[in-house]
């Protein structure tokens, strides 16, 4: 609908010709040989002049008529048309009172006391006006109401035209004639006198001058008419060229209200307009637009401009709303096809709310400044730098048991990002880089026992691709008509998801979408400026296939240098690796689920299969309170379905060193395991040991047991070799006793909990024995136990044999026979001994290891 429409027209003087000769002819028209103008002998003396009134009008003299629009608050307005005619009289009959002067009338009106006529009693003049005219003179009034609103081409069903309504009223002398709506009425003052009345009601003048009279009062009214349809036409332009340029992006314009146009210009109040699938209307303020007339025919305009558009979008996910405003906006056109301009943007959104994805956010908003131009069919947007953007939260639905939420994020750019518009072939391109993103909070599952917190920043250096809506959008389908790429770097994580510190790591990531519906992401982790690792990872969406590359860089670590604790912290265990050199690498490939899984599938469900290896040389480092030296191995894992590992083959394990607080040197054995039932299963190791040499069967160990009254795995035994019985007890506290010697023997022992246990160990003497000595005996008064202090003090023996008893509590029991002289003893008497030694071997690893720290060992192995 228009705006409701009324005018008033300004005070207008009808110009009829020059003044009359002072002595008028009596003949009518051309045939007055002794006249110089067709009066039919009006006026002998001429006429007054008007006055000033009608000066001060809007200088009307030069124009027919002249339209004022109403102020903006009005709503109905009309015209009215004040005409002044001569003063009219048969010829001769009465003469000018004023002396004839050039001009539309005389001077001043006078009093002509002759023939009784009196002025000053009457004006026709304005309130403001100094002059008055003679009561002969002829008053027109016309009063044009012309009510609103009108309809608009193509804008409004016609049955929103209103009517126009017209006044006319005449007055002859006393007499007055008026028109309304096609409707005459003649009324004459009762209180006039004949002469005061004028002509004769049936004088042949007075029905010429009546009918002169309402062809010039329908020859305005006519001028009106068009005058005003050719203002709507203009606004019909307007609107209709204005559609043509905005037709391929769906928005119509409805409506100009407060349209000034020249020849040069054309301006507008405001604009209203519709976006195609949307009721809200929307508007602009303030529309200029500066354009050359003949270049406007042709569809171009130098510049357009407004002070602002306002709109709001509707739709199903904004319950609210968006409201969008685009400030101090320019556009220049060379065609209806060829455009560009700028503006500034202010967009904020209250609510929104998914349905299809159970996405909700609230407070959002965003400003920029932009550039954008439209040269058929391609329309380009530029968001300048300094775009900036807040979230105040937004809810992200995981399954049914999660939800992430992301608090007060903000985004910033300082850098051009590009949209461009291929109306033609449905193609939208965009590029842009430089955007900076901040998350400090993230909330896990929010208001449960389980909620986790982190934060985290991004910067997106680089993003580009392109979308093709050419067909219809589904949810199915939009992925294969995408393609994008952006590089990016994520930092300053910090979590308590998960226990490990990621500050200090930076993550360049590379993402890439092609129209295959292949997802392709590229992430490397750094610390301290130092690449640690790769990680590929690629999802196929169209046939659910997908695959993950983890490789690290060679970690070198040593005693001055990082530590793993540096790279990881904190550990999963007490450990930590302090030299030597480790790396890892992985590929493994899925298949997806079909939709109809469940989404509580496990990742079992994705049938993943693939490799895990790992090649460590010479590390060192400690597990509790164990330490080790040169570990070294190269193992390769096969992953299954279930997401069990299995050793490809068997891999070779080899330790320098392996320090319990009893040193076990030179380790050397293969290993294969299965996490999916939990075996470990080894081949014979074989190590050093207190000088001799160690070898044990192959054997197995169920890692899954939880019983710790079951055995663990296999039965076997450990076979001894050469052990130095004087470097065993260089270990005790017994500082009194010394021995030489080597044993050895085998030891049977079996898992219980991972403990182990032996029963029936036997331990024996190489040939030719060795010797003992024990300082600490002195004379107790028990005449054996006196004999068995006094042989020991220095003691041969030949043969030694030893019954090894070892529980699960630790206590080792050993029952030892010996045969020897004591040289000392009855000049070397041969003396038999029985003796039971009793200890519990997991305290006294316990002290020796206390005797020294854990560091302070290492660091002596690492020398």
């Amino acid at each position: 609908m228009s705006q409701p429409i009324s005018r008033v027209l300004s005070w207008t003087v009808i110009h009829l010709g020059p003044a009359s000769l002072l002595a008028s002819s009596d003949l009518p028209g051309s045939s007055a040989s002794h006249t110089d103008g067709s009066l039919f002998g009006l006026a002998p003396n001429g006429v007054c002049r008007a006055t000033n009134c009608y000066q001060s009008r809007g200088a009307l003299l030069p124009h027919p008529f002249t339209l004022t629009f109403p102020a903006p608050e009005r709503m109905d307005w009309r015209s009215t048309l004040c005409c002044t005619f001569r003063g009219l009289s048969p010829p001769r009959r009465y003469l000018a009172f004023c002396s004839a002067e050039p001009g539309l009338s005389s001077a001043r009106c006078l009093v002509n006391r002759r023939n009784g006529y009196q002025s000053g009693s009457d004006s026709d003049c304005l309130a403001d006006s100094g002059g008055r005219v003679s009561e002969h003179g002829i008053l027109l009034k016309l009063i044009v109401v012309l009510q609103g609103p009108y309809a608009l081409p193509k804008a409004t069903p016609p049955a929103a035209t209103r009517l126009v309504t017209v006044t006319a009223a005449l007055r002859l002398g006393r007499v007055t004639l008026s028109w309304h709506t096609g409707v005459m009425t003649i009324s004459t003052d009762p209180a006039a006198s004949p002469e005061q009345m004028g002509p004769a009601k049936n004088s042949p003048l007075k029905r010429i001058l009546l009918t002169l009279t309402l062809v010039i009062v329908l020859l305005i009214i006519g001028v009106m008419i068009a005058a005003y349809w050719a203002y709507r036409q203009q606004t019909a332009l307007l609107i209709s060229n204005a559609n043509q340029l905005l037709q391929p992006y769906g928005i119509e314009v409805l409506d100009v209200h407060g349209l000034k146009t020249g020849l040069q210009q054309s301006r507008a109040d405001s604009v209203e307009f519709r976006i195609q699938g949307q009721t809200a209307v929307q508007r602009i303020q303030v529309l200029t637009l500066d354009y050359e007339i003949q270049e406007l025919i042709q569809g171009k305009f130098n510049q357009f401009s407004a002070q602002s558009v306002v709109l709001q979008l509707q739709h199903a996910d904004l319950p609210d709303g968006a409201d969008v405003a685009l400030n101090t906006i320019s556009v220049s056109c060379l065609a209806m096809d060829n455009c560009s301009g700028s503006a500034t943007l202010q967009a904020s959104v209250k609510q929104l709310s998914s349905a299809s994805t159970g996405l909700q956010a609230s407070g959002i908003a965003a400003s920029s400044s932009l550039n954008f131009s439209f040269r058929a069919p391609v329309l380009r947007l530029n968001i300048e730098p300094g775009f900036e953007s807040a979230l105040t939260l937004a809810r992200i639905p995981g399954d049914n048991t999660t939800m992430l939420d992301i608090e007060q994020l903000s985004m910033s750019s300082n850098q051009t990002w590009r949209f461009n518009l291929n109306t033609e072939e449905q193609l939208l391109v965009f590029d842009g880089g430089q955007l900076h993103v901040n998350a400090p909070v993230l909330r896990n599952q929010p208001g449960t026992d389980s909620a986790g917190l982190s934060g985290f920043e991004l910067n997106i250096s680089r993003f580009n691709g392109s979308y093709d809506y050419s067909e219809p959008d589904d949810s199915t389908q939009w992925m294969s008509r995408l393609t994008a790429q952006t590089s990016l770097e994520l930092l300053n994580v910090y979590t308590t998801l998960q226990p490990y510190n990621l500050w200090s790591y930076r993550w360049p990531i590379n993402l890439y979408w092609d129209a295959t519906q292949s997802f392709t992401s590229d992430i490397s982790a750094v610390f301290n400026n130092r690449k640690i690792a790769d990680v590929q990872i690629i999802q196929n969406f169209s046939n659910g296939q997908g695959s993950l590359k983890f490789s690290t860089e060679t970690l070198e670590f040593s005693p001055a240098g990082d530590s793993l604790s540096r790279f990881i912290s904190p550990l999963p265990l007490e450990s930590n690796l302090l030299d030597g050199e480790l790396s890892l690498a992985s590929d493994i490939r899925w298949q997806r689920p079909q939709a109809s899984t469940s989404a509580n599938q496990d990742m079992s469900a994705w049938q993943p299969q693939g490799t895990v290896s790992v090649i460590a040389k010479d590390l060192a480092g400690l597990v509790d309170e164990t330490i080790f030296t040169g570990l070294s191995t190269s193992a390769t894992w096969n992953l299954q379905t279930d997401l069990s590992l299995v050793s490809r083959e068997p891999a070779l394990l080899q330790i320098q060193q392996l320090d319990l607080g009893l040193p076990l040197r030179n380790i050397r054995t293969r290993f294969h395991i299965n996490t999916g039932n939990g075996v470990l299963a080894l081949s014979s190791i074989r190590f050093d040991m207190f000088g001799g040499q160690a070898e044990s069967d192959p054997f197995t160990v169920n890692l899954k047991q939880t019983d710790p009254l079951s055995e663990f795995g296999d039965r076997f035994e450990l076979r001894l070799e050469g052990v130095d019985i004087s470097q065993v007890l260089s270990l005790s506290a017994y500082n009194a006793v010394t021995a030489t010697g080597l044993v050895g023997g085998t030891l049977p022992i079996r898992l219980q909990g991972l403990k182990p246990i032996i029963e029936n160990g036997r331990l024996t003497a190489r040939v030719p024995g060795g010797s003992i000595r024990y300082d600490g005996g002195t004379e107790s008064g028990n005449q054996s136990l006196d004999l068995v202090y006094q042989a020991l003090r220095h003691y041969r023996y030949e043969t030694l044999s030893a019954n090894v008893d070892y529980d699960d509590n630790g206590e080792l029991n050993l029952a030892v026979q010996l045969q020897g002289v004591s040289p000392e003893l009855n000049n070397g008497q041969r003396i038999n001994l029985n003796l039971n030694i009793s200890d519990n071997i997991p305290a006294l690893l316990q002290s020796l290891q206390a005797a020294q720290g854990i560091t302070d060992r290492l660091e002596e192995l690492l020398q």
